[in-house]
């Protein structure tokens, strides 16, 4: 092997890191153990990959979303009058074990993302995503035990 062909090895990868399409990109996801729960056992039962989940429940949840962000934002901190512009503060979590996981995607779904939170004036982009999961995965748990029922 010479020099050139080092070269060539080194450029064929950064190729392959520079498609727009590969999913090397991470977004990091905090759930509460309930919602963990929820979304474990329905990726057991529909065999659906993390990514898929994340962008059904964003999609399923889309409309849904500024009303449940502010639900949990109120909840967690009572309304008051904002007068001042205040820097940001550590997340506040309620006494519920959480757990943290990484979804990989596209860039160009990372940004998709990334815009939507800021345009729903979610206080994070974990907040906005904890809440489509939470309204998603619930909705598909209680869709599956009526037809459950239903079957019966």
């Amino acid at each position: 092997m010479t020099t050139d062909d080092v070269g060539a090895a080194d450029t064929s990868k950064d190729d392959r890191a520079a498609k727009p399409g590969r999913a090397d990109k991470g977004v990091q996801v905090t759930l509460e153990q309930p919602v963990m729960d929820m979304l474990t056992e329905y990726k057991a039962r529909t065999e659906m990959s993390h990514p898929n989940i994340l962008f059904d429940a964003l999609e399923y949840s889309y409309d849904e979303l500024p009303n449940l962000i502010k639900d949990r934002a109120t909840r967690l901190e009572p309304d008051r009058k904002k007068l001042f512009e205040r820097p940001s503060s550590p997340a506040k979590h309620e006494d519920v074990e959480t757990e943290t996981f990484v979804v990989r995607m596209t860039q160009a779904n990372k940004d998709v993302i990334e815009d939507m939170w800021k345009q729903l004036e979610a206080p994070s982009r974990t907040a906005m995503l904890a809440a489509a999961y939470k309204h998603y995965l619930t909705a598909m748990t209680k869709t599956d035990d009526t037809e459950r029922k239903r079957s019966k």
